[in-house]
């Protein structure tokens, strides 16, 4: 499957000529902690935590670390030059890509760390804000189902969702619930009206609009199928 590069990089770039960020060159040892990568290279684009391994997204490569120590580094499968430039109005910005050792088997590698995430996982925060990158599974699709208890409809698509994922191999489910209109995670995705079903292609793109149909959750995951034949 497809990584995260594109908007990864995007964002990166957003980043840039916002607050004129600089990366100097660095390298990343084995057996480090993630506070000692974090001090080198910054903080990452995104952050994913499984068991005792976690998953530091960086623009053009990932960073895997067990028990908190540096184990390997994942390496996007993009063409890239070793520097992006950009223009903030007279003065050009340099970001040098780190230097990665012990760079290992990038594909391979991804599926036993993506093996370890639940397909249908239910996220009960009574409410609170959720970061997007916790509930998105790195280089696979993910359907976010945001319900409520007390919501007939909601309970009435919620098998569809859950026959899309055994239906299709790389699709992940995500259930979020919402608990009242006045919660934070209602103001955070500005929900009017539930269900509200999102689609994030393996990119973390949003693929077309919030929807309440399981008919259009399937359209838009057949839409994803096909672009990746």
């Amino acid at each position: 499957m497809k990584c995260f590069v594109s908007y990864l990089i995007v964002l990166m770039l957003g980043l840039l000529i916002s607050g004129g960020v600089c990366y100097a060159e660095n390298s990343i040892d084995i057996g480090i902690s993630e506070e000692e990568v974090i001090a080198l290279i910054g903080e990452p684009l995104g952050r994913a935590v499984s068991d005792n391994t976690t998953i530091l997204q960086y623009s053009s490569f990932r960073i895997i670390l067990k028990d908190d120590k540096v184990v390997e580094s994942l390496e996007n499968k993009v063409k890239e030059p070793s520097a992006i430039f950009v223009e903030q109005k007279s003065t050009k910005i340099e970001l040098n890509i780190p230097v990665i050792k012990k760079t290992t088997s990038t594909y391979e590698s991804l599926k036993k760390e993506v093996k370890k995430y639940k397909k249908i996982r239910t996220i009960n925060e009574k409410g609170k804000s959720v970061k997007l990158d916790s509930l998105l599974v790195p280089g696979e699709v993910t359907i976010i189902d945001f319900y409520a208890d007390w919501c007939g409809p909601c309970k009435k698509i919620s098998p569809k969702l859950e026959e899309f994922v055994r239906k299709y191999k790389d699709v992940y489910l995500r259930k979020v619930n919402i608990v009242n209109w006045k919660t934070p995670v209602v103001k955070q995705f500005k929900i009017e009206s539930v269900p509200h079903v999102r689609v994030y292609d393996e990119d973390g793109n949003m693929v077309g609009e919030p929807t309440s149909s399981y008919k259009n959750v399937e359209w838009y995951l057949e839409k994803i199928t096909k672009e990746n034949k």
